[in-house]
């Protein structure tokens, strides 16, 4: 998200400066602008919050194609960043059509940026240099026009950007990346050609390319979509390749699409996303996907990633009165929606129920493969999972009350019981982070769980100095997975707090079983707490409909949020 976040910010640091200085050169003296330089600087200054400094070029020839050449352009970085500047441009030149201009068609047949130098950081407290405006500030909203709704999308007909470095640095985990651009050029003759692409540069030194071709109307109406594709893509080590199209309309699109993409090592993916992408030898994928609305859309997936592997061969089918999704999804051998469906039968298997688990004449279904699991920066693990689906006569959970406690140095799981015909099963979990160590005792039937290695859980800033508390107290008894996943009664509720960061969240899950006197089963969710400086509120519910472990049948939303300034209510089935 953080990332998001700063192409957006990045993108308004270069474009902003531009904009605002060739609306301040059309009311100046076309005579002379060298002498306005310190009050164009002034101006723009005073829009961003930082010091523009103008120290080259400023040069505007109006016209019905209007020009304008500024060079040697640097704005002023945060007080506490390391560097002087956060942007410097060695040179810019575009020209501009003014008369579509005013009929709000932005037409610009050249542009083309020179020489940029970026430094961003983030410092220990999360605060970014690259936030201009006072974030707290209030924005004007917006207002419905009733103008149309398609998507005008500007038309630059040479675009080119060369000589660039970006470098970021996030003070919090020390983490350095340095992003390089040789070169950025699209060619775009006329609004119904295609888009030409060529773009090459380094990302810490690996290769970075994407060249091929697009079709990109000016005006992008949901009806009317007619996008070829053809991409080639090189990026930190994964190569990539993309054909086809997209026709028709958004609602019912005519499809044909191919993708392939392989990396020998994701190391230099690691580098700079971290231990949010898997640290797996080599990955390999493709996909083909088709279908029109005449026809059901087929999709073909595999992929692999080190030892696993994944292929999938679905179809969906828009047959009312719901689509309908058939196929087969395998992971490594097993067949995931055969198994799904196992688990899931709503009718209990009367033969097998007078026998024990271990007498079932079913045959079992078994999954059993090391997973690679790391998720950003707060838990690297590796797991096993050994996994055999049986008939159980007799499935419910007595008593199941944990409480889990996440710090800096620990996790534990404790009071926690599941009981069975067959037995009773205790679950007991202990986490040093110090020692990279864990244990995990599980013993339930034919299943087992055993957890290896562990890295420490202060590698992510909100974990190292918050706090997470976890209480769940769950009961419930049935015959299938289902019948005991309906019956379930109880809560679960997470208390976060970080004293450095001055953040709380609350969140409470309930879930009100359809025996105790309401007409359907149904979960209630609130929380309250406060992120990022901002309030979040919560309250709603979801009721499924009976048997709610079968997807297709409709859900009943309402919930309402106010977060981070936005206010929105969803609600419908």
């Amino acid at each position: 998200m953080r990332r998001k976040w700063l192409l957006i910010s990045l993108s308004a640091v270069v474009l902003l400066p531009v904009l605002v200085i060739v609306a301040v050169l059309v009311f100046v003296s076309v005579s002379d602008l060298t002498q306005h330089r310190d009050v164009i600087a002034e101006q723009v200054s005073n829009v961003l919050g930082r010091q523009l400094a103008l120290d080259g070029e400023l040069e505007l020839n109006l016209g019905g194609t209007t020009s304008f050449v500024v060079s040697d352009i640097s704005l002023a970085n945060a007080a506490w960043a390391s560097e002087a500047d956060l942007l410097a441009i060695q040179r810019i030149e575009a020209e501009i059509r003014i008369m579509p201009l005013l009929r709000g068609d932005i037409q610009i047949p050249r542009f083309h940026v020179t020489g940029v130098d970026a430094s961003l950081e983030t410092d220990a407290d999360g605060q970014s240099n690259w936030v201009l405006a006072d974030p707290d500030a209030p924005h004007p909203a917006s207002e419905d026009t009733g103008a149309p709704t398609g998507l005008k999308l500007p038309w630059v007909g040479d675009l080119s950007i060369s000589d660039v470095e970006i470098v970021y640095l996030d003070a919090g985990s020390g983490q350095k990346v340095t992003a390089t651009l040789d070169r950025a050029n699209t060619q775009w003759d006329e609004p119904t050609t295609p888009l030409v692409i060529d773009i090459a540069g380094q990302v810490n030194e690996h290769p970075v390319t994407v060249d091929g071709k697009l079709v990109l109307p000016t005006v992008l109406e949901m009806d009317e979509l007619d996008l070829p594709v053809e991409l080639n893509a090189s990026v930190l080590g994964l190569e990539a390749e993309a054909r086809g199209s997209i026709k028709g309309s958004a609602r019912a699109p005519a499809v044909d699409l191919s993708l392939v993409a392989k990396a020998a090592s994701l190391k230099p993916m690691r580098e700079v996303f971290g231990d949010v992408v898997p640290e797996v030898k080599s990955v390999e994928l493709t996909m083909e996907l088709q279908g029109d609305q005449d026809q059901p859309v087929s999709a073909k997936f595999n992929a692999s990633a080190g030892k696993a592997r994944l292929n999938a061969d679905l179809k969906l089918q828009r047959e009312p009165p719901r689509p309908k999704l058939t196929g087969a999804v395998v992971v490594n051998d097993v067949d995931v929606m055969r198994m799904w469906a196992s688990l899931l039968a709503q009718e209990p298997d009367k033969q097998a129920s007078k026998k024990t688990p271990t007498e079932s004449t079913a045959a079992p279904e078994r999954f059993d493969q090391p997973i690679d699991l790391a998720w950003a920066g707060i838990l690297d693990a590796n797991v096993v999972v050994s996994m055999e689906r049986i008939n159980l006569p007799q499935m419910r959970i007595k008593t199941l009350h944990s409480r889990l406690v996440i710090d800096e140095r620990t996790v534990t799981i404790d009071e926690s019981e599941i009981v069975t015909d067959a037995g009773s099963a205790k679950t007991e979990l202990t986490v040093d982070a110090r020692k990279k160590q864990a244990a995990v005792a599980l013993d339930l039937a034919t299943s087992e769980i055993k957890l290896g290695k562990l890295e420490p859980l202060a590698k992510n800033k909100r974990f190292k100095h918050g706090h997470v508390q976890t209480d769940i107290a769950l009961s419930g008894a049935g015959e299938t997975i289902a019948q005991l996943v309906e019956s379930l009664e109880g809560s679960v509720q997470l208390d976060y707090a970080n004293k450095q960061t001055k953040e709380e969240l609350r969140l409470n899950l309930a879930h009100q079983p359809k025996q105790k006197g309401v007409d359907r089963t149904r979960f209630k969710v609130t929380a309250d707490g406060i992120m990022d400086n901002q309030s979040i509120k919560l309250r709603g519910s979801l009721i499924p409909p009976e048997g709610m472990l079968k997807m297709a049948k409709p859900y009943t939303v309402d919930l309402a949020l106010e977060a981070f300034g936005i206010t929105g209510k969803v609600s419908g089935t």
